[in-house]
Order: C-alpha cells, then structure tokens, then sequence
C-alpha cells in the first residue's frame, strides 16, 4: 500500500511494501526518468512497466488498483487503469493514504508532512519518506 502526494511544488511517498495487511519489505517508490519523476500505487510488479510506458509508449494492462503520477518539467500527470493522463491540480494524492494526505494538505500540510502523518495512523503506509521537488 502507498501514500503518494503531489502538493503543487513536491512530491512525497512512503516506501512500506505490503501484503494484505503483512508487511513484505521497503523500497524507493519515487522513480526518476529522463523527463521527471513517477511513483506508482498498485503493485510493485508494474514499476517497470509503467517505466516502458512513459519512456517508449509500450501498452500494458494494469491490474486493478493502479494509480500513477508523474511529472514532465513542472507539468503533473494522473495515469489510471485507462493508461489515459491528464494533468492533476495539487494537491492530489493515490493510494490508500492518498485521500487523507490531500486533506492535510488542503489545511496547509506541505507533501512530506502530509505523507509522514498518514503513516501515523494507516498501517499499511509507513517507512522513510522520499521527497522531490517538480
């Protein structure tokens, strides 16, 4: 699971790794590409899709659940299970911490703030907290 945030100047996200509710390890979700940054929420099995997909274009089929923002420059992007972008207004937040991390920050919380206080109290959401700037 995943709290990931983009608060009109950076991006955030947790890096626990979870199974149903068992934790299965910690990575970096915050990906850099060579027009900006990606995270995923979904399963860690697409990062390397998702990668093919905003470098070459290449389809795949999500799995249900997929969410993925992206930056190209300043510019911020939402992908879906549809694989159809559209840019996002801040803040916008995915996976299961994402909508209490825009709540957070429609208060005033910056992206890292929101995203380490939802790990506070969401189980699934936790670990060190990766921050960009776009």
């Amino acid at each position: 699971m995943t709290v990931a945030i983009f608060d009109g100047k950076s991006l955030a996200a947790d890096r626990k790794v979870t199974l149903g509710h068992r934790v299965v390890g910690y990575v970096k979700k915050i990906e850099e590409w060579k027009k900006g940054y990606y995270v995923i929420a979904g399963q860690e099995t697409e990062n390397s899709l998702i990668r093919e997909f905003l470098n070459e274009g290449i389809s795949f089929k999500p799995k249900k659940g997929f969410q993925c923002i992206f930056s190209k420059g300043k510019d911020v992007f939402h992908i879906g299970e549809d694989l159809v972008s559209y840019p996002v207004y801040s803040p916008w937040g995915i996976g299961s911490g994402g909508d209490d991390a825009e709540v957070l920050c429609r208060v005033g919380y910056t992206a890292e703030e929101a995203a380490r206080t939802v790990c506070t109290w969401n189980t699934v959401c936790g670990g060190k907290i990766d921050v960009v700037k776009v």
